[in-house]
């Protein structure tokens, strides 16, 4: 039977703690495991993201900019849905089929669906 490992056991060196081969091999794992997660999700998450083909996008900008994603959505020809609490987020629609390709040219940097309305459901007044 062997010995019971005390605290002083555990932390000497030649443990699996100070094994100069198990941290290599751990980051290798994980980084593994990692990737693999990212092959199964990032697809599915980049399809939950894309805005649909009619009906409100998101719209999100430089939130150091001067511009505001509503004058993005205004010259994109869209009509302003819901303001957010920043002038960098907001909701747009148009009918017109063009206007979520138009949205990048014209500066926003994130148009995706909007998934969770409640993160623009405040606006300053």
């Amino acid at each position: 039977m062997p010995p019971a490992l005390s605290i002083h056991q555990v932390d000497a060196p030649g443990s699996m703690v100070h094994d100069p081969d198990v941290e290599p091999r751990l980051l290798t794992q994980l980084g593994v495991v990692c990737g693999c997660i990212l092959l199964v999700a990032g697809p599915l998450l980049a399809v939950r993201l894309a805005p649909p083909p009619t009906g409100p996008v998101a719209v999100f900008t430089n939130p150091f900019s001067s511009e505001s994603a509503a004058d993005i959505v205004a010259r994109s020809g869209g009509q302003l849905v819901r303001g957010g609490p920043w002038r960098w987020m907001v909701i747009g629609d148009s009918p017109d089929p063009g206007f979520r390709e138009r949205l990048r040219p014209e500066g926003a940097w994130l148009v995706t669906t909007p998934i969770n309305p409640a993160a623009c459901a405040f606006s300053r007044s």
